[in-house]
């Protein structure tokens, strides 16, 4: 296959259906378990955010409810997408019908994974300085204005994005596939006769969005467990417990979505550009987000004991229920059989 082409070189794709059915593929070989994943990142996270909403409101809680509404989002993101893959690579629908579907999937896929950037950094953050600064209040107005104004910049970039790859170029599906983790590309393309300006602003793109969250929150993870063990800092059992939550949740957030940002940095300033290469990093760089969006309840969920008991309660219940109507139903049938046979011997 020919290699790939940046955003806006060309007015058509540079593949073909065939070509792009191909290309696609190790999408196809991993909507099983992107699907699977995505159904209990959905099912866990409803739980998780049905009981912080009647709980005590407080600024901890509601990150977590942040979090994992973003969390569902994206699990139905990658829904939709491993579905219209998986018709477009069978041949069921056409490589129009795969760009129109991929407009919703890039926009909520990318859109959900900025926004968990967002709020895990304002989690680590928040939680360092409630520990160093034990009666400082952060104002919960701030945060949900500041996650408006951030959520609306990255809506849009990407506005743009759709309206040069999909409206201007009409051919979304290439772009958003090989070009996916490069939000904001389309902005930066007419500079590229400058290629030392476009370079730095490419590095920036590449970077910044990322690495610079992950780099906050490894620092504020440290400063949390130092100050956990330090012999002058007097913390409560709540706020360990809490602290270490939330330190669990940024490893697991930087484990997750840190080499994907890698295998970009490499594709883009190696020689390692072939299509292969970008192909299986986007299907990584899909599956580990969804898994991570799949463990935060796990631990959410493992770490608070009233949420776990009501998480277990819930479960019992449902079984009871379905034991319930299937002893309904087999009561029924015994009833008719019982009825028919006692109808047949009198007449």
């Amino acid at each position: 296959m020919s290699e790939p082409v940046p955003p806006g070189s060309l007015s058509t794709s540079p593949y073909t259906t065939v070509d792009l059915v191909s290309a696609l593929e190790p999408y196809f070989i991993s909507s099983v378990p992107c699907i699977l994943l995505s159904i209990v990142t959905v099912t866990l996270n409803i739980f998780v955010i049905d009981y912080y909403l009647h709980a005590r409101r407080s600024f901890v809680p509601l990150l977590y409810i942040l979090i994992s509404g973003v969390d569902i989002l994206t699990g139905l993101g990658i829904i939709h997408q491993s579905i219209v893959i998986a018709l477009f690579t069978r041949e069921v629908i056409s490589e129009r019908a795969l760009d129109n579907n991929t407009v919703f999937c890039y926009t909520l896929v990318s859109l959900c994974y900025k926004s968990s950037i967002f709020y895990n950094v304002v989690l680590a953050v928040s939680r360092t300085v409630m520990i160093l600064k034990p009666f400082h209040q952060i104002s919960i107005k701030t945060v949900i204005v500041v996650s408006v104004a951030y959520s609306a910049v990255w809506v849009g970039v990407s506005g743009y994005d759709i309206h040069k790859s999909y409206v201007v170029h009409q051919d979304f599906s290439y772009m958003m596939y090989f070009w996916y983790p490069v939000m904001g590309l389309e902005l930066i393309y007419p500079l590229k006769k400058t290629p030392t300006l476009y370079n730095l602003l490419m590095i920036i793109l590449l970077t910044v969005p990322f690495l610079l969250p992950v780099l906050i929150t490894l620092v504020t993870c440290i400063v949390q467990v130092i100050s956990l063990h330090s012999p002058n800092m007097v913390t409560s059992n709540n706020q360990r417990h809490v602290t270490i939550t939330i330190v669990l949740m940024s490893t697991l957030f930087v484990v997750c979505n840190s080499a994907f940002s890698l295998f970009i940095l490499i594709f883009q300033f190696t020689d390692m550009a072939e299509d292969n290469f970008v192909v299986y990093a986007m299907v990584f760089g899909t599956v580990l987000p969804i898994l991570n969006a799949a463990l935060n309840p796990v631990i959410i969920i493992s770490r608070s004991k009233g949420l776990r008991e009501g998480v277990v309660g819930r479960f019992r219940r449902l079984v009871k229920q379905r034991r319930k109507v299937g002893h309904c139903d087999r009561d029924d049938i015994k009833l008719t059989v019982f009825v028919n046979v006692t109808r047949y011997k009198e007449v």
